[in-house]
């Protein structure tokens, strides 16, 4: 969006610069140091001129300068209506108005140009951050799903392992254990010992105990 400054031409007229402190909408009744900062930033808008101010501590300067500028504003939103006209004596005074009300109508159409690009600029700023986070939205379902994934491999593998642990079904019809039996009892129930916490904690706690 490209912003061009405003040009202000003599069929645009003037505004005068407020006499009364009223006029500024000062929140309540303001020094004279203050009305006389509000004038002179008033003027300096007026003319499109740049102003350096000075005013002592504890004077309101913000509050001034809000006042101020926001005052001019107002008026020059309304400019046809507030503004007033020295128009040409070399000319009819009826065409001097003609060429005001055209001037004033190109205002118009150039405001709700302006208003349009500037819709329309918000319009694509949101758009790009509605499609910025559905983008983000898909990469972090991705990520996850393929977290899941490979969770759901993990566990496939410690399943694995673990029915490794697991003892052959029991047969009553033979009760006796051979000593190819026993030693493989024995290899369980150390792997047991090493991977069950419960167990491991016993045995730290007796090692201490011991020491």
């Amino acid at each position: 969006m490209h912003l061009e400054v405003k040009e202000y031409l003599p069929e645009d007229g003037y505004l005068e610069v407020p006499q009364s402190p009223k006029d500024f909408c000062f929140p309540f009744e303001p020094y004279k140091i203050q009305v006389d900062f509000m004038q002179n930033l008033f003027e300096a808008l007026e003319s499109g001129k740049f102003g350096v101010f000075q005013s002592p501590t504890g004077t309101g300067k913000t509050l001034s300068l809000l006042c101020g500028a926001l005052t001019w504003l107002k008026l020059d939103s309304d400019r046809k209506n507030s503004s007033k006209v020295i128009y040409n004596e070399r000319e009819p005074e009826w065409m001097s108005k003609q060429r005001r009300d055209k001037r004033f109508k190109e205002r118009e159409q150039e405001a709700t140009q302006l208003q349009k690009e500037y819709d329309a600029w918000v319009k694509a700023i949101k758009k790009a951050e509605l499609q910025g986070g559905l983008e983000n939205r898909k990469r972090m379902f991705k990520k996850q799903t393929q977290l899941e994934g490979v969770s759901l491999m993990a566990g496939d593998k410690s399943t694995s392992a673990d029915t490794d642990d697991i003892l052959e079904d029991y047969e009553s019809d033979n009760d006796a254990l051979t000593i190819d039996d026993k030693s493989e009892v024995e290899k369980w129930l150390k792997r047991l010992q090493f991977n069950c916490p419960i167990i491991r904690e016993m045995r730290d706690l007796g090692n201490n105990n011991k020491n």
